[in-house]
Parts: C-alpha cells; sequence; structure tokens
C-alpha cells in the first residue's frame, strides 16, 4: 500500500509481552546456571576415603590390608580410621598403624612418619583378624569410608554401613 509516496510497513517489532517474557526467560535461565554453579562449587569431593580387602584368608581369621586414599590436591596431615567388628571377630596385631579399641570398635592412627599424605596419594596399613567378620560403620577421618557424603540421598541410608573386601558398602 502507498501512501503519499511512502511504502507503509506494518509494525514489525514483537509485542512487549513477548519481549517481557523472552528477558524473564533469559533471567530464570541464568538464576538456574548460577544455583548449579554454586551447588558444584560447594560440594567438594570427598576427601578422604578407605578401601579394605581381606589380603588371606583361613576358617579361623583373615590378613586385612586398609588403604586411605587422599582426594585433594593438597596434602593431608594426618588420618584416623574407625571401624568395627561384628562379634566373634578381633584384631589380634597390626602394623604401620597406632590401634586401640573399645570394645567391638577399633581406631587406627597414623604414625609421625606415616602422616602426610600427598595429594592424590595413598597409605596403606594392615592387621591380623580371628573371625571372618567384615569391619562396618567404617570411617576416614570423620567421613563415610566409601566416599559417600554422610547422610547421602543417594540410596536409603543403611542400618549400619559394612565395608565389605571389594571397599563398598554391602
Amino acid at each position: 500500500m502507498v501512501i503519499s509516496g511512502h511504502l507503509s510497513r506494518q509494525h514489525t517489532d514483537p509485542p512487549i509481552k513477548i519481549i517481557y517474557m523472552r528477558l524473564l526467560l533469559r533471567t530464570a535461565v541464568a538464576g538456574v546456571l548460577v544455583a548449579a554453579t554454586i551447588l558444584i562449587i560447594a560440594a567438594p569431593a570427598q576427601a578422604s576415603a578407605g578401601h579394605f580387602t581381606k589380603s588371606t584368608q583361613w576358617s579361623g581369621g583373615y590378613v586385612g590390608e586398609f588403604t586411605v586414599h587422599n582426594h585433594t590436591d593438597s596434602p593431608m596431615n594426618g588420618w584416623v580410621v574407625r571401624f568395627c567388628l561384628p562379634s566373634g571377630t578381633r584384631i589380634l596385631n597390626g602394623w604401620n598403624i597406632q590401634l586401640t579399641q573399645i570394645g567391638d570398635c577399633y581406631t587406627f592412627r597414623n604414625y609421625p612418619w606415616n602422616s602426610t599424605l600427598p595429594a592424590g596419594g595413598a597409605v596403606s596399613f594392615g592387621f591380623v583378624a580371628s573371625g571372618t567378620g567384615d569391619p562396618i560403620d567404617c570411617t576416614v577421618n570423620g567421613e563415610r569410608c566409601d566416599g559417600l557424603p554422610a547422610g547421602s540421598d543417594l540410596q536409603p541410608p543403611p542400618r549400619r554401613t559394612t565395608c565389605t573386601s571389594s571397599g563398598t558398602p554391602a
């Protein structure tokens, strides 16, 4: 349509409502990205974890080996492993650790010479146990041995966390 020599154009700008909705959508997406970034930063990797294996086993006992892992980018100064053994299983002796016992529960502390774990490093200790029970309620520096955060929602909380010979909860 020609009006006094000029072409008439229909209004091509989107209505204000569409502009507002686009702005709102972009703001929401940006907010979600910021929140996700904060959650990722706020949830650090598990600093330490433990792995238990039975290196030798016989009808009346076994040799247990335990490895403490430092999953951080900096040295870890000192470590403490705690776990309990089921009734009928007890530790007779150990090596590379300072061992204390209260009832069926044991605490393993580093010696001064094996206290520092480098970033990404690990240290091992061992023990001889009578009986065949695996460690339960295992922690390294107060964190679960399996590396999951305490109270993790990844699975229903077990009544007792068991460290099996493969190092995973039973």
